[in-house]
């Protein structure tokens, strides 16, 4: 039988007379607390309440008081927990001194007291930058902060680093450099009063669902679509849709692709003007207007390189110049070819152009891998960056650390 259903669940919590019920609920019986937690499933973060009977988890009810999903979710965060009671789940410490041993489960005192004594016995003999730590996207700020922290006054070197590495560095660097900060500069929200959303290198049904659907009743609503991305995604089937284009690029050619698009913006005079005096840098944007006017960048040069007709780029730039509030929205598609940060740099670019930023509706929007990709980043995580994208290499920013970590390491001496 053919059906629209993804399994979200949210008939089950609609459901007035509980005929419609989880399998778990009818197992367990009801729940006795709740606790609010965040999915580590995708990049969107939904906000659920984990409903417990003693330390059992029975249910994952949305949470309607959370920002990024504001009740909603999709059948992995809403039924897919069962690792939390699977067999083959880790709950106590386990070391063993070598590969070919057996692991052993120890106490929390023992395994951290072998693990630190360890660490020391490496850095005597390999020296001080033989250890190091990697944080994941799926840990809070608290906890990547302190990993960052620990790497650098307790191991005493800069070897720190995160997942965020591949899916947000290009982002990080490549915002950083047009726009000033490497955070996306808009909240999922925002997709709601767009009028064109620009998709590009994502596929926000199938990675970021609930985004996904945000996304899909907007385009009920009547707003236009463009998918830049070599796969006919899920997004250009969506029922009840207004204008759709699809450019179906070569792998590897984003940024012709993009300067395609800025070239045809500013080739049939739909720059903002009030926009680039008030907000632009006019030296450097008058040097990427004097690129990106070239010949060379013309949809009809670009058309053999992308495989996208320059009818279609044209077409699509205008599209995306002309509405009242134009969005973007990217994802590994984009940060992960070796071109990822040149290309970020090209979406600001073109955002900045045509004025779509600063307001609800608009915007340069990275889909990202993990539920906290942004804040690990703004924790410090990276080896060239202390907390708040401070740069290592600048030596009073250093110095200030330092002085700070040293500090708080005498207070806790003294207690």
């Amino acid at each position: 039988m053919e059906s629209d259903c993804v399994s979200c669940g949210a008939c089950v919590q609609a459901c007035p007379t509980a005929t419609l019920s989880e399998k778990s609920l009818i197992e367990m019986g009801q729940p006795e607390r709740s606790v609010i937690t965040t999915c580590a499933y995708c990049g969107v973060g939904c906000s659920f309440k984990a409903e417990l009977k003693g330390d059992q988890l029975v249910r994952m009810v949305p949470y309607k008081g959370g920002a990024a999903n504001q009740g909603h979710a999709c059948v992995k965060g809403r039924f897919a927990f069962g690792y939390t009671t699977h067999k083959d789940r880790i709950k106590t410490p386990m070391i063993r001194d070598s590969i070919d041993q057996p692991w052993q489960e120890v106490s929390w005192e023992e395994a951290i007291a072998y693990t630190a004594r360890r660490f020391k016995e490496i850095q005597t003999q390999y020296g001080r930058t033989s250890i190091g730590g990697i944080t994941s996207s799926r840990c809070t700020n608290e906890e990547t902060y302190l990993v960052q922290k620990m790497v650098r006054t307790a191991f005493g070197n800069n070897n720190t680093d995160t997942c965020a590495r591949v899916c947000h560095s290009p982002t990080g660097y490549g915002l950083r450099q047009t726009l000033g900060e490497s955070a996306g500069t808009q909240t999922f929200d925002s997709v709601k009063d767009a009028d064109v959303i620009l998709v590009i290198g994502a596929n926000p049904t199938d990675a970021h669902p609930v985004f996904g659907s945000m996304l899909r009743k907007r385009l009920r609503q009547g707003a236009k679509l463009i998918v830049a991305d070599p796969r006919a995604i899920d997004l250009l089937n969506s029922p009840h849709r207004q204008e759709v284009l699809h450019l179906p690029l070569r792998p590897g050619t984003n940024v012709a692709l993009i300067n395609a698009l800025a070239h045809v913006v500013i080739s049939e005079g739909f720059e903002d003007h009030a926009f680039i005096e008030q907000r632009c840098d006019s030296k450097t944007y008058q040097q990427w207007r004097d690129f990106i006017i070239g010949a060379e960048n013309a949809p009809e040069a670009v058309a053999a390189i992308t495989g996208v007709s320059a009818d279609i780029l044209r077409q699509a730039a205008l599209t995306y110049a002309q509405a009242g509030n134009s969005a973007i929205y990217y994802g590994l598609g984009v940060t992960e070819h070796s071109q990822g940060s040149t290309m970020v740099m090209g979406i600001a670019n073109l955002a900045m152009a045509t004025g779509n930023l600063g307001r609800s509706g608009v915007g340069v929007n990275p889909l990202r891998g993990q539920n906290n990709v942004q804040g690990s980043c703004d924790m410090g995580s990276f080896p060239h960056e202390l907390p708040g994208y401070q740069p290592v290499g600048n030596d009073p920013i250093r110095q200030r650390f330092e002085q700070l970590f040293l500090l708080l390491r005498f207070l806790a001496q003294q207690h």
